[in-house]
C-alpha cells in the first residue's frame, strides 16, 4: 500500500491588491435557532466533467454534507475510493471541487491519499478548530447570518449587474487583503470572521454570495492566484475581487497582467514564466467558460446621448432624431425606447422632460 500527505493549493496571491481597504465595523450576527443551510450552486463544473469524474465529485459532496450536517468530531471526511482516475487527477479533481463549494469552511488545503492494487483511497482534512462538530455548526450559522447580511444589502437591487458590482465593490471596502490569526486564510470564515483574507476567501466568498442570489459564479485558479467567472446576460466574465476587476474579457486580463509583469516559477522542475489569472491546465482537464466577450455596459434609461448622464441635450438628440438631423445607435434607441416602439418619439422627450424637472422619479426603458 502506498500512502502520501500532502497539500491542495494554497492561494496567498503573490502581490497585495491595488488600494487600501478598511476594517468595517462588525456585523450583526442573528443565528436562527432553526436548521439553516447556505444557499449556493453553480453546475458549470459538475455539467462539464466526465462520467468518472462526476462519481468521484459526487462521493466527495456526499461525505463533505455528511460532515457538514453532523455535531460529530471529525478529522477528515469519510474517505472516497475510485478505480477509474489516476492519484493526480483525483487531486486535480478535489481542488476544483474545493473552490466549487465554499460553504464547506472546514476544508483545509490537506489531504490524503493511498492506493491498493489499481484502488485510489482519498480523504480531506478539516481545519482543528472545526473538527468539533458543535464548533463547526456555531460557527455555520455565524457564517449564514453574514451572508444574509450581504444579499440583504442588494435585495432592493433590480439587476444582476448592479448586484454583482455592489457585492464586488463592498467585499473589497469589508476585508482587508493578508493572513488572519487562525489560519484559516483558504476559508470564507477568513474573511466573514476575520475581515481578512487572501484571493482564495475573496473568490470563495464572491461565489457564495452570487450563487445565493441567484447569478452563476464560480472560481478559477492559477498557480498563484483565484479568482471569479461570472455568467451574466448571456456571457461570462472575469472578476476579480483582490485587484477590482470587475466584467473583463481575456484580452483585458492579460492586459492588466502585462502591465504588472509576467510571474515565474518552477513547475515539475522546469522555470515557467506565466500569467497571473493563466488557468493551470492540469486543474481544468474539462472546458472552461468562453470568456472572450468584452462587457458592454448598457447606457442609463433616458440617455440618448450616450454620456452617461440624462439631462436637457437627451431631450434635444431624442428631438433630432424625430426630424431625422441626428441617429441613434442600437443602444441609445433601447435607452430610450419606453413606449416600445422602436423608435424615437416625443412621448419618450416628454417622458425625459418630466424626470429633469422631478415631476416624475424614475424612468424605465
Amino acid at each position: 500500500m502506498k500512502k502520501m500527505f500532502a497539500l491542495l493549493i494554497g492561494l496567498v496571491c503573490l502581490s497585495a491588491p491595488l488600494t487600501e481597504i478598511a476594517v468595517p465595523s462588525q456585523m450583526m450576527i442573528s443565528a436562527s435557532a432553526e436548521e439553516v443551510t447556505f444557499n449556493t450552486n453553480c453546475s458549470y463544473v459538475y455539467d462539464a466533467l466526465s462520467d468518472n469524474q462526476k462519481d468521484v465529485y459526487n462521493q466527495l459532496l456526499e461525505s463533505c454534507r455528511q460532515v457538514d450536517a453532523s455535531s460529530e468530531t471529525y478529522e477528515t471526511i469519510p474517505s472516497v475510493t475510485t478505480r477509474k482516475l489516476t492519484s493526480s487527477e483525483i487531486v486535480s479533481l478535489a481542488t476544483v471541487f474545493v473552490f466549487d463549494h465554499p460553504e464547506f469552511f472546514w476544508i483545509t488545503p490537506e489531504y490524503e491519499i493511498s492506493s491498493t492494487g489499481r484502488s485510489i483511497t482519498y480523504t480531506m482534512k478539516l481545519y482543528p478548530q472545526y473538527q468539533d462538530g458543535e464548533a463547526r455548526q456555531e460557527t455555520k450559522q455565524q457564517l449564514i447570518s453574514l451572508e444574509q447580511e450581504y444579499l440583504n444589502q442588494i435585495a432592493d437591487y433590480d439587476s444582476d449587474y448592479e448586484k454583482a458590482e455592489y457585492l464586488m465593490k463592498q467585499l473589497r471596502q469589508d476585508i482587508v487583503f493578508g493572513y488572519g490569526e487562525n489560519n484559516i486564510d483558504q476559508s470564507i470564515a477568513s474573511a466573514l470572521l476575520e475581515h481578512k483574507t487572501v484571493c482564495a476567501g475573496y473568490s470563495k466568498l464572491y461565489e457564495l454570495l452570487c450563487n445565493a442570489s441567484g447569478i452563476e459564479v464560480m472560481t478559477e485558479i492559477s498557480l498563484n492566484h483565484a479568482w471569479n467567472v461570472i455568467h451574466l446576460e448571456g456571457n461570462w466574465y472575469h472578476v476579480d475581487v483582490t485587484y477590482g476587476l470587475f466584467l473583463y474579457s481575456d484580452s483585458e486580463l492579460h492586459e492588466f497582467d502585462e502591465s504588472k509583469g509576467l510571474y515565474t516559477t518552477e513547475v515539475d522542475g522546469q522555470e515557467v514564466s506565466f500569467y497571473m489569472h493563466e488557468p493551470y491546465g492540469t486543474l481544468y482537464s474539462f472546458a472552461l467558460p468562453d470568456t472572450s466577450q468584452s462587457y458592454s455596459k448598457p447606457l442609463l434609461a433616458g440617455d440618448a446621448t450616450g454620456d452617461g448622464s440624462v439631462d436637457i441635450l437627451d431631450v434635444i438628440t431624442i428631438n433630432q432624431a424625430i426630424l431625422g438631423k441626428a441617429t441613434l445607435t442600437e443602444e441609445q434607441l433601447k435607452a430610450i425606447d419606453f413606449n416600445g416602439n422602436g423608435k424615437p418619439d416625443s412621448e419618450e422627450a416628454l417622458t425625459i422632460m418630466k424626470y429633469i424637472v422631478g415631476l416624475i422619479s424614475s424612468l424605465t426603458a
